[in-house]
């Protein structure tokens, strides 16, 4: 009982992102993964749009690391998900997962028109089949509020940080549930502040400084000056991180990353003193009396 106890306390709310993984060689993946499992952190998400991830995931975790697993299900460019695509696309990641069931899987950003009614039918009986416990989808702004209306998932991965908190009120009226399995992703805002963890801006900073993207009104880093101003101190990366995992503890929180060093970095953060209630609610107004009506989630 006491073991028990003690292995909840210590359960990680990371999610690990599978797209990182996607570019690691295969014993990279089982040494990151055994080392995420050491310091507690025990859930992966993964997608058949990430290259080789699900192939990688599923050799890495075929010996004694136990993670659970969520994968999903992506809508073809200019096609439907129909009642066969979701049985073809479940049972290839399932074979590439070298699992019989999952702990989750999601629409992966589809846009609900794009849903036949026998694709529905199909994907809400994956749970009764045994296949999956948690059904859901990745969305953000206003397709995540259209899913949610609909009431028949239990699962939402949307973008959630500092810089984003365009789906805060949609998050908050599904956390009224709590039977719903919340993720926040994007809690990094894409390496805005990866400098504040001794990280480069991003891989080639030095060739994308200079580009557009870093001056468009839209982007994450643009936003992060805004609000880091009007904050009137600079937001740095533990403020990212300490965010994410003090916003709600319902939620779990999803780290794209496949540097080891850098998920421990991480796990100390949200294991340290989180935000007060005070803090949470000055960085809500933050971003409601400075955020701009274009600032969405990037999607």
């Amino acid at each position: 009982m006491q073991e028990n106890a003690k292995e909840e306390k210590t359960r990680s709310r990371i999610v690990l992102g599978g797209g990182s993984i996607s570019r690691l060689q295969q014993r990279e993946v089982f040494d990151f993964l055994n080392s995420a499992h050491k310091i507690g952190v025990s859930r992966i998400d993964t997608s058949p749009c990430y290259g080789e991830s699900e192939s990688l995931i599923g050799v890495a975790l075929s010996g004694e690391i136990n993670f659970k697993v969520t994968t999903k299900i992506c809508q073809p460019r200019g096609g439907k998900i129909t009642k066969s695509l979701v049985i073809g696309s479940v049972e290839e990641s399932l074979r590439k997962l070298k699992r019989q069931n999952v702990e989750c899987i999601l629409l992966h950003e589809s846009d609900i028109r794009g849903i036949t009614d026998d694709g529905f039918e199909e994907i809400l009986n994956l749970k009764s089949r045994g296949i999956t416990k948690h059904i859901g989808v990745s969305s953000d702004n206003e397709m995540l509020a259209k899913y949610a209306e609909m009431g028949i998932f239990d699962s939402y991965l949307a973008s959630l940080s500092l810089v984003d908190m365009s789906n805060i009120h949609t998050l908050r009226k599904l956390l009224a549930d709590k039977n719903n399995l919340i993720m926040c992703k994007r809690v990094l805002a894409n390496g805005v502040w990866r400098r504040d963890l001794r990280y480069t801006l991003l891989k080639n900073y030095r060739r994308l400084k200079n580009e557009k993207y870093f001056y468009d009104q839209e982007s994450y880093a643009y936003r992060h000056k805004v609000l880091t101003k009007s904050n009137k101190r600079r937001l740095s990366g533990t403020d990212y991180m300490r965010f994410a995992f003090s916003w709600h503890n319902q939620t779990e929180v999803l780290i794209g990353t496949s540097n080891t060093r850098h998920l421990k970095q991480v796990r100390t953060i949200e294991l340290s003193d989180k935000n007060s209630e005070q803090e949470l609610a000055h960085f809500e107004m933050n971003w409601v009396n400075n955020s701009s009506p274009k600032w969405k989630a990037h999607v």
